[in-house]
This record gives C-alpha cells, structure tokens and sequence, in this order.
C-alpha cells in the first residue's frame, strides 16, 4: 500500500470529548504515516490540561524523535510535574552516541538545586551498580574523570558502607594524588575506634613516603597509651635521620619521669646483640655525652646464663704525632667513681680476674686543690693527694737498705717540700729527712686539715672526710699550737 496523508482540520470547542483518530484505516504494518506542515507541527498546544500519547501502543513500538540532520536540536521540557525517562525493568537507558564528541550535559542550573544520579533506596538484598567513566580504553584511550569541584566553598563526600571504598589504579600502575591548597588533609579523624592502614598489603614490594623535607615541612607521629610501633620484618633495618642531617636527632624529650629503652631486648640465648653508638667514620670527631643531673648511670654488660659478655671503654688514636686519645671518668661535688663494686674486673680474654693499671710515664709533681691522683710507677701504687704528699700504697721498691725488703709500712714523698717518711715493716728502720716543719708552706686551706690533740671524734672526722665548713669552724675556735702531738 502506499504512503498516506491525511489533513485533519477544524475543531470543537472547550470541552468537547471527540476523539480524532488519524490512520485507523491502515492495516498494521502495511504503511507509513506522515504528518507534514511546511512550517510547524504543532500537536496538544492549546492551553487545556491533557495527555499527549506518542508509541504508547501495546505492541512493539520504535519510536524516533528528532533529527540528527546539520544543526536539528531537541528540547524536551517539562513543569513542576517533571520530565520522566521510564522503561520496564530491563529497559537500558542510553544518553550519548558512540561517536560523540559534543558534550553531555547532565544538570546545568546556575542556582540552587540537587542532582541525584543512583540515589533510590535499593531494596533489599539488591545491589546498584553505578559506573562512571570505568570503560576499558583501547590501546591508547583512556578516561579523565573529574568529580567535584575547586570553586569557593565547594566540598566533596565520598562515602561506603561496610563493603569499603576503594581507589584503584593498580591495572596501570597509575598515581592516586590527594591535594590540598593550604587546607588540612584529614584521614580517618571522624569516628574513633577505628584502624587506619596505608601500604598494608600482604604482597608485593610496598613504598611508603610520609612527609616532605621541603622549606619548613613536618611529620609528627603521635599515639595514646596504646603506644606508637615501628616494626618490619626480621632483616629490616631502620633508620632515623638523614646522611647530610645537621639538626638534633631527639629519642625522648619528656620533662616528666620516664623511661627511654634502647635495645633492652630478652635477646635469646647463644643470640649476640650489638648495640653501636657514634662508631662511624674513625677519621671524623664524635662526641658521645651519656647521663646528665643527679641521676644514677649504669653502663655495664651483665652475665646471666650466656658467658662472656664484655664491656669495653675504648679510645684508639691512628695518629703517630698525636696521642691525645683517651678515657676519662669524670665526677663533680661529692661524686663517686666506683668500679664493680669491688668484685674481680675482667681486663682480658684469658678469663683472669684482674684490673691493670699502666705504669705513668710521668707521675704527678704536686697536689691539685680539685683532688687526689692515683698512679703507677714501676709496678708500685700511689697517692697523692692535695697537698702534694705522695704516698706509697703497694710497693714494689724502692728497698730497704738495712734488710733488702720492700715492706714498707709508711712510704711518702713529698717533691715541693723535699721531704720524705719511710718505715720498713720487715726490721723497722726509719728513713725520713726535710725541714722540720712545713707550717709556712701550707695552704689556708690545708692549715684548716690540722689534726689536734685535743681533737673529739666529730671534729677529727671532719678532717678526716673533708667537710670543709666544719674544719674552719674548728680552726677558727682552736687555733693550733706550734708545737704538738709525739713523733713514733
């Protein structure tokens, strides 16, 4: 049959039911209707509330609207009643052309308003699946994706329910930048309670970079009384600080009472644990400072049920022009120096229990007012103390001309006096010879260290331990004779 066109003109008023059909004499699926005009097609335009029906039959229709013909457009409007695209349940819906490369425009109101896209409640046991730009590119095509927006006080939520959120781009080894102007990135500050994992995966080799070493930048770490960790596998080193670092490196900074642990590890047994600290370049300077205050500072390697644990103190200088190297102990005050608390000292590896003592090169000459000296010479011990007395604890010579021994029971020497006291212990002979008395060659100082006849034991123990104060007030209130005490 061929194409037919009907004109239909005219019309009832206001309120007339008529019904007008156009092309109900044309058998199904024979022919084709046309509706022309030379200008416009105007269908329902009248002011009257109504229903315009297009395809809307219950067979199989395919309904086209508009043209892709040169600059042809297509507007569908609606009021406050909406614009509606519906279908049955399986019904896809498609915005957009394979070919296009105009833009889709999906909500374009400059004022206030909402744009939902997958926002229905599903039901339960459902599942919604919303795709945006997640097509597979081939070869080289890819999608750039933006959601959100920079403009003044713009925000964006990104939001999951208990099947987690996920930023992937492991399929391309892709980047996942997070950037902020001068705003504060947060992650994970909402709800408490929570774990917070980045780089945590089982597998593969991870990297993780935090902070910026940047102008001004910082990284803190922090954590509550649960602790804060690091920890890696068995072989993983760590390291804090850089290698061109020349600010301080702090580990435990707190004002308040405190411990700091540094490998206080139960290491296993027949395990060896080595701790180093400033054992860096041999040829550079390091200055180790351990302990400060009034506190207690124990350094020692102790023996439980693994033998040979060792401490060692150690100075070494390579220089054959310099032997400035050296180990001192130094105390302030009324400070103590005590080694082992008098047990056995280890000083080699053959496992004999001794402490050697070198011989001085050259012994001190005279008493210093900041305290006593301790020396060696020719396998002897002495002391010396303030006043430049120096006395022979354990002898080894000089001997007794008289019987040959060097059993000394009192041996000193004093070098600024020109004096000297010996008695031998073996056949009792007295050395001794200097000027009679010394009294003009003492210190103030000294003259306040006089021992008394007429001392008690209070006065005579403060002379005996130093305490200064005491002994000038005794001084003061006793002045000493000229001519006192007995000789032996």
């Amino acid at each position: 049959m061929a194409d037919v066109k009907v004109l239909v003109e005219g019309g009832g008023t206001v309120g007339d039911t008529d019904t007008v059909k156009v092309g109900a004499g044309i058998k199904p699926n024979t022919g084709t209707l046309n509706i022309e005009g030379s200008t416009d097609i105007v269908i329902g335009d009248t002011a009257n509330a109504r229903r315009v029906k297009v395809g809307t039959g219950a067979a199989a229709q395919t309904v086209a609207v508009g043209s892709t013909d040169s600059t042809s457009t297509l507007s569908l409007v609606g009021g406050t009643g909406g614009v509606s695209m519906t279908g049955v349940a399986g019904s896809p819906f498609t915005i957009g052309d394979p070919g296009t490369t105009a833009a889709i425009t999906v909500g374009q109101s400059t004022d206030t308003n909402t744009i939902n896209v997958g926002n229905a409640n599903t039901a339960a046991s459902k599942i919604q699946t919303i795709n945006v730009g997640a097509g597979t590119g081939v070869t080289s095509g890819k999608s750039v994706v933006t959601v959100g927006s920079l403009a003044n006080g713009s925000s964006l939520t990104l939001q999951a329910g208990a099947g987690a959120m996920k930023l992937d781009t492991s399929a391309q080894n892709g980047a996942i930048d997070i950037v902020s102007g001068t705003g504060t990135i947060s992650i994970g500050i909402t709800n408490p309670n929570k774990l917070v994992q980045i780089a945590n995966s089982a597998s593969g080799n991870q990297g993780l970079l935090l902070g910026s070493s940047s102008g001004t930048s910082y990284t803190t770490i922090s954590g509550g009384s649960g602790g804060v960790a690091l920890t890696g596998a068995a072989g993983a080193p760590y390291t804090i600080g850089a290698t061109n670092t020349t600010a301080a490196i702090t580990v435990g900074q707190s004002t308040d009472t405190n411990t700091v642990n540094i490998a206080t590890g139960a290491t296993s047994f027949a395990k060896t644990q080595t701790v180093n600290i400033a054992t860096g370049n041999a040829n550079a300077t390091s200055n180790v400072n351990i302990g400060s205050g009034p506190g207690t500072l124990t350094l020692g390697a102790q023996k439980v049920s693994n033998p040979g644990s060792t401490l060692v103190f150690y100075s070494d200088d390579n220089s054959a022009s310099d032997s400035s190297a050296k180990v001192t102990f130094s105390t302030s005050g009324l400070g103590k120096i005590k080694l082992n608390n008098g047990s056995n000292i280890p000083y080699n590896t053959t496992g004999n229990g001794y402490l050697l003592l070198p011989n001085t090169s050259s012994r001190p000459t005279s008493g210093s007012s900041g305290g006593g000296a301790l020396s060696v010479g020719s396998g002897a011990l002495y002391w010396m103390g303030t006043g430049g007395t120096e006395h022979q604890i354990a002898a080894a010579g000089p001997h007794c001309g008289v019987c040959g021994y060097d059993f000394w029971r009192v041996a000193a020497v004093n070098r600024e006096w020109h004096a000297w006291h010996m008695e031998c212990a073996h056949c009792g002979t007295v050395y001794s010879g200097g000027p009679d008395k010394v009294h003009h060659l003492l210190s103030e100082e000294q003259k306040c260290e006089y021992v008394q006849s007429n001392m008690g034991w209070d006065e005579l123990l403060a002379v005996w331990e130093g305490r200064n104060s005491e002994k000038v007030a005794y001084v003061k209130k006793h002045p000493p004779a000229a001519k006192q005490g007995s000789k032996p």
